[in-house]
């Protein structure tokens, strides 16, 4: 087993913590991952993340495994014992496939990547709470509100029984496992580039709202991660029942979801609360 451990954060939120086995070459523990940070700012910088993350051989991993590479987060998709493996960009369609083996008959067609950054495993739902209780972060986007959200529970696994789900009041998207809602997601700009004005929203939410900064460092993987100024200050005239029924127009002008959309294709996602799994 390696062990590492990353710097010391705050009491809050405990240090990252890595554990990993390996065993005749095939992936047989999992990355645990707790976050923090001290003073609002982050311990450890981004390149010193990546390279505390296990570099592995691709093709080794279970599927479904996510893996990192080159700013993008891919999915094995596929095992064959005679070389035929692939991966897929996360939530994106076959054209983004990619070989696992090299000198693979697939090799031949597409793209190789036999190494990656393997990504870490949230052991239970549980974790993405504070002492017990959920937490609300805002982002700069709802794409990147979206794509976290989407991220923390495909990390904790179909298992944990969640899923990620617009909120019906405010410009959010959280994390429930239809009884209790894990974590929020609030975003200031809608995909429509419309501002959401959480200044004045903010009073009415009875919650902290932390900058989506000080959130953990694996969002940072994420291919949409962005990190734009955002002003929780300035208040502007907003209705959120205004965009939340343009949102709902332009979702039902869509094509019918089938059995295999989820969340993760996000011109899918009903402006009011919608059962669906995202892993």
């Amino acid at each position: 087993m390696i062990l590492i451990h990353h710097v010391v954060l705050s009491e809050a939120h405990p240090i990252h913590k890595v554990e990993f086995n390996m065993l005749h070459n095939r992936v047989q523990g999992v990355i645990i991952v707790k976050y923090g940070f001290k003073n609002g700012l982050c311990a450890m910088n981004f390149q010193e993340y990546v390279a505390a993350l296990p570099l592995v051989d691709t093709a080794s991993l279970p599927a479904g495994t996510l893996f990192w590479v080159d700013y993008r987060i891919y999915e094995i998709v596929e095992l064959d014992s005679a070389g035929y493996s692939r991966a897929r960009e996360w939530r994106k369609s076959e054209s983004t496939d990619v070989a696992l083996v090299p000198g693979s008959r697939l090799a031949q067609r597409l793209p190789v990547v036999n190494r990656g950054r393997l990504m870490p495993r949230i052991d239970s739902r549980e974790k993405l709470l504070h002492h017990g209780r959920s937490l609300s972060f805002v982002f700069p986007t709802e794409q990147t509100a979206l794509d976290a959200a989407s991220l923390d529970v495909a990390l904790v696994g179909k298992r944990a029984g969640l899923y990620v789900r617009r909120n019906s009041r405010f410009p959010a998207f959280e994390i429930t496992n239809g009884a209790a809602v894990m974590r929020r997601y609030y975003f200031s700009r809608t995909r429509f580039a419309q501002d959401t004005n959480l200044a004045d929203i903010k009073p009415r939410l009875q919650e902290a709202l932390i900058p989506h900064l000080q959130g953990p460092m694996y969002w940072r993987l994420l291919p949409t991660w962005d990190e734009s100024p955002y002003d929780l200050n300035q208040t502007i005239a907003y209705r959120p029942d205004d965009i939340l029924k343009r949102l709902k127009e332009l979702d039902e002008a869509l094509p019918a979801p089938t059995d295999e959309d989820t969340v993760a294709n996000p011109g899918l996602l009903n402006s009011h609360e919608e059962n669906t799994d995202v892993d």
